[in-house]
């Protein structure tokens, strides 16, 4: 199952999606500047990795319930059960 798919249709698929497509690239570009700047430690650069990691999360969570939860039951024609 491709992971387009899987996100489209689990949580867990949401998740890991948002880790690739937002929590990466935003730790990669933090990094990078405040390595440019010549503010990055090892601590800061742990900091940076965990925060950009828990608002993918968020981000994933919420918008499962918000955006992709209801499409779900309307395709589905209120025959969804729930988790």
């Amino acid at each position: 199952m491709s992971l387009l798919r899987r996100a489209g249709s689990s949580l867990a698929g949401h998740i890991a999606l948002a880790q690739i497509g937002w929590s990466l690239p935003m730790a990669a570009l933090f990094l990078y500047l405040n390595y440019k700047q010549g503010a990055l430690t090892f601590e800061w650069a742990l900091w940076i990795v965990f925060i950009c990691s828990v608002l993918g999360l968020a981000w994933a969570i919420v918008m499962w319930y918000v955006a992709t939860l209801p499409r779900l039951r309307k395709r589905s024609n209120n025959r969804w059960r729930g988790p």
